[in-house]
């Protein structure tokens, strides 16, 4: 079998279900939804893809993943999605991600971190060894994290509850990592403007029936978001808007 690249590009186009109240263009959960695509038919190569894994009783986890969009594709737009595992350590790995438009113009950049869970213990794991050697050597960050960490939300604003469905969850059995930041756009009161860049950070896992709380407040430059269930921190998000426009 071949060596498989350390680069890898997957062609979409946008459908009507990536959009949403935001006009006729692809939403952030669907920006993600095609990341994380993008990454796992990547992650299937080296026989790393979330099936794989599962098999071997252990989970992929996103623990953190920031997005910038100089614009978002439009209804019927092909993109490129173009990606690549480019650093680790013991417990994790990074991924970037760039992404281009019908043009072929450069539209958005993502970096995102990854871990490995066990899934019968519940916890972390080391990366195991058979992934060595998966790496480019040369690391090539598409974007740099805003922070060493994602804000916590001190003081929020408004809030939403929001019940975990049959239809969020993954095929492990948690909420797939894109619904978290769609939940946290919940709580917005009204739309701020224009998305240009969210900055996500994933702290525990929830299941069907979970009752959940999106929260929103101010944030500096931007806004911060938090999700919770009965006190626990689910997920912590820091968005940066440009212009001004109500809720449609």
């Amino acid at each position: 079998m071949s060596t498989p690249h350390p680069q890898h590009e997957e062609i979409f186009r946008v459908r009507v279900y990536h959009t949403g109240g935001g006009g006729p263009r692809a939403n952030l959960p669907a920006v993600l939804d095609l990341l994380q695509e993008a990454a796992g038919n990547h992650a299937a190569q080296f026989r790393v893809s979330p099936a794989d894994m599962l098999e071997r009783g252990t989970a992929w986890v996103t623990s953190r993943i920031c997005v910038r969009m100089d614009r978002f594709p439009d209804l019927g737009e092909t993109v490129v999605v173009r990606t690549w595992p480019h650093a680790r350590d013991q417990f994790s790995t990074r991924r970037d991600f760039l992404l281009l438009g019908g043009d072929g113009g450069e539209i958005g950049r993502a970096a995102s971190v990854w871990v490995v869970m066990d899934i019968a213990a519940r916890k972390l794991a080391p990366l195991p060894d058979y992934m060595d050697g998966m790496w480019d050597a040369t690391p090539r960050p598409a974007l740099d994290l805003p922070s060493k960490a994602v804000p916590r939300l001190a003081k929020p604003e408004s809030e939403t509850p929001i019940l975990v469905r049959r239809a969020d969850l993954d095929i492990n059995g948690h909420v797939n990592n894109a619904r978290f930041p769609e939940w946290c756009l919940e709580s917005l009161e009204q739309w701020p403007g224009r998305l240009v860049q969210a900055d996500i950070a994933f702290r525990a896992e929830c299941r069907l029936g979970d009752a959940v709380v999106s929260r929103t407040g101010p944030g500096g430059d931007g806004l911060l978001h938090s999700l919770s269930r009965e006190g626990a921190e689910l997920c912590r998000m820091k968005t940066w808007w440009a212009g001004a426009s109500p809720l449609p």
